[in-house]
């Protein structure tokens, strides 16, 4: 196997020690993509590997990438209700207005699946960090467009 899927691949399996001797090889490894356009970032995510997600960030990874339905990482850690990830990705300045290729946010995603420490974690995240950018809050857009789900303010 070679050096970028073994980095992809460690990303995916949370092996953190493969992510170092990777990464110490080859620090471009971090813009690898798979054949969704995901990066290891992606990955990590997707299998809810936190001490990966932590390295990688660490290392500098691009959160901001987008793989090919447009959606990045956080968008990811919203849909799978990972509270922990979701609030490491925001601590770390992953933007929570970003919108993938249905121009759903990754706030659209925590929503709809009715996460609410997920929501609660972004609420906390815009009223401290987003002020006014009403991208960046819980619009009536956002809540209509999830469908008919009854949802109110859990921090209320």
């Amino acid at each position: 196997m070679d050096s970028d899927r073994v980095f992809l691949h460690a990303a995916a399996t949370g092996d953190v020690a493969s992510i170092e001797q990777e990464y110490q090889k080859n620090q471009t490894a971090l813009t690898v993509r798979d054949s969704n356009n995901r990066t290891a970032l992606h990955l990590a995510v997707l299998h809810g590997h936190l001490k990966a997600v932590e390295l990688l960030l660490d290392y500098g990874v691009a959160w901001c990438s987008k793989d090919h339905q447009g959606q990045t990482a956080l968008h990811l850690a919203a849909q799978l209700s990972s509270p922990t990830i979701v609030e490491t990705l925001l601590q770390r300045g992953a933007n929570c207005c970003s919108q993938d290729h249905d121009g759903k946010t990754p706030l659209f995603y925590a929503y709809q699946n009715y996460s609410p420490d997920v929501i609660n974690c972004f609420l906390k995240y815009t009223e401290t960090s987003c002020g006014t950018n009403t991208q960046c809050s819980l619009t009536p857009q956002m809540i209509l467009g999830a469908g008919s789900r009854k949802w109110t303010p859990l921090h209320a």
